[in-house]
């Protein structure tokens, strides 16, 4: 897994409850989530690629 799988799964945990990012097959696959959700998720995301980390996986919350 790389640095970039490894912030996406962590946020994905975090702001979605997901356990994993990868196809079920089923209706695990598809979710609702509510857009001011999606906005924050997304603001880490985009905060995460510019931090440099001194967490292991190379990713560091910046909410944190």
């Amino acid at each position: 897994m790389t640095n970039i799988d490894t912030a996406l799964l962590e946020i994905a945990k975090k702001f979605f409850h997901l356990t994993t990012l990868e196809e079920q097959n089923c209706s695990d696959d598809f979710r609702e989530v509510a857009v001011w959700n999606m906005a924050e998720a997304l603001k880490v995301a985009c905060e995460a690629g510019k931090t440099p980390s001194e967490n292991v996986g190379g990713w560091k919350d910046p909410t944190l």
